[in-house]
């Protein structure tokens, strides 16, 4: 990965865009840890790909753009990957369709600030237009973000860094390619009524969730809110009506020239 960044950085430079061009390196999900050593590392985030703890969803966004964005800023907002098609199109000069519902904000007031100063005395200033975000596999709503508070409707079995580590070969490659629980509705699915409630605030490893009969008014403007959010949704048709594992490129033995580091 890292040489691969770095090749496109080289590219870009050699043209004469290094100046001029946003580059954003980010993921669509977060590691996947039934694949071991090669799946990555999640941090203090509970969770990984194929599941809707914060391990599965947050992911980097790095972005780096000279003259714009000021080198070694953090900004804590909650934004969505949605969010890059109108963000970019807006920085391009182009214009957003209005012949359908676009789910992303435009966060370009996010990119820059006016200052280091600025920024020491506003640190919330800036702000995430995503309130709430809504997370869904398929059509079933697994978890809502709302504030700092993250809801669970739905979740799947996860197992400890060390459980996984009993289906890992040699050098930490897994011994298979698998998910602990990967079809929305299987029966490894659990069901949670009231929803599970977490403060990512205070417990961003989402280890702890709070006793719902001591936050009946949280709940009542969460059932408020996914009300109306649900009320404004269009079904549109499936994209995906299967999987197959050997459709992943480079990991099919019997295409040409691809093959898997790992048995």
């Amino acid at each position: 990965m890292s040489w691969g960044v770095g090749e496109i950085m080289t590219e870009i430079k050699r043209l004469g865009f290094d100046k001029n061009t946003l580059v954003l390196f980010s993921s669509d999900n977060g590691g996947q840890l039934e694949l071991c050593n090669e799946g990555g590392d999640n941090g203090i985030f509970r969770g990984g790909k194929g599941n809707f703890f914060d391990g599965g969803l947050r992911v980097p966004g790095i972005l780096r753009w000279p003259g714009h964005i000021r080198p070694g800023r953090i900004n804590t907002q909650v934004i969505s990957q949605m969010d890059i098609f109108p963000t970019f199109v807006q920085l391009a000069g182009g214009n957003i369709p209005h012949d359908r519902v676009i789910d992303g904000q435009d966060v370009r007031h996010l990119l820059s600030l006016q200052s280091s100063s600025y920024e020491a005395k506003n640190p919330t200033s800036k702000s995430s237009n995503h309130e709430p975000l809504f997370f869904y596999c398929n059509d079933k709503l697994f978890a809502v973000r709302y504030g700092n508070f993250k809801f669970h409707y739905r979740s799947m079995p996860i197992k400890s860094k060390f459980e996984y580590a009993a289906t890992c070969g040699e050098a930490g490659f897994p011994n298979d390619y698998y998910f602990e629980c990967l079809f929305c509705g299987s029966r490894c699915v659990l069901k949670h009524d009231p929803p599970l409630i977490y403060n990512l605030a205070a417990d961003p490893s989402e280890a702890y969730s709070l006793d719902a009969q001591l936050h009946q008014g949280l709940l009542q403007e969460l059932k408020r809110v996914v009300e109306d959010h649900e009320s404004n949704l269009v079904k549109g048709p499936a994209l995906f009506t299967s999987l197959a594992i050997s459709s992943i490129p480079c990991c099919d033995k019997s295409s040409p020239g691809c093959s898997c580091n790992y048995p």
